[in-house]
């Protein structure tokens, strides 16, 4: 989701990122289970936290901000969506078959994304909270 509106800023722009990159690799995660037994199976991954970090450390060294107080003013620099991507491990070690799968290390990424996903989740619920609490209780 693109937006550097008023409501949807570019922390709201990264949660959602963030989001699409837990979703995308729960689904990584699955398949490579799904294939734990196939011979010479090469395992997935995601990468995107680096990108991330990478993407606001360029962020911030822009040194300066341009505030935009009518639709027509030049926003400053475009604002870079970082999207996840799947890369293959060619690197971890390889079992007597030839695949790199392993379940234990599968099944730890996997609870350790759920509880990324759902601290994702919660800080967006709040951050929405906030903003429908400043819409609904601003002229009591």
């Amino acid at each position: 989701m693109e937006g550097t509106g008023f409501l949807w800023g570019p922390v709201e722009r990264d949660l959602s990122n963030a989001l699409d990159a837990a979703s995308l690799r729960q689904r990584v995660i699955a398949h490579n289970l799904a294939n734990v037994e196939t011979p010479r199976y090469r395992r997935f991954d995601v990468v995107f936290e680096e990108a991330l970090a990478a993407q606001q450390a360029r962020e911030a060294r822009i040194k300066v901000k341009l505030t935009r107080t009518h639709p027509a003013h030049l926003s400053g620099a475009p604002v870079q969506v970082v999207t996840p991507s799947v890369e293959r491990d060619t690197t971890s070690i390889v079992r007597n078959d030839r695949s790199n799968v392993d379940v234990d290390r599968e099944m730890a990424a996997l609870a350790k994304n759920s509880l990324f996903y759902r601290s994702l989740t919660r800080v967006m619920g709040s951050r929405l909270m906030a903003l429908r609490t400043a819409i609904t209780e601003g002229r009591r």
